[in-house]
């Protein structure tokens, strides 16, 4: 009986450490999961960001494409 008493135990014993892992590698998939969040909404931010700049470029390129027009030609240089 004492060695069955002595194989349930050890059983537990890894049964219990197995659950503790477990629990180990779920608080760092969440982790990871959160951070992956984060990293999104700064890839999203980063994107937006990219895109208004291109706006602001496009919109300047054209008011300095008008702003040179309005100026008419160059003078010649004779």
């Amino acid at each position: 009986m004492t060695r069955l008493w002595h194989r349930l135990r050890l059983w537990l014993h890894s049964r219990r450490e197995l659950i503790q892992s477990h629990l180990l590698l779920q608080a760092r998939v969440a982790r990871l999961e959160e951070h992956v969040t984060l990293l999104e909404r700064q890839r999203d931010t980063a994107i937006d960001c990219l895109d208004r700049l291109k706006w602001m470029a496009c919109a300047d390129s054209a008011a300095a494409k008008g702003f040179i027009e309005h100026l008419g030609p160059a003078p010649r240089a004779d």
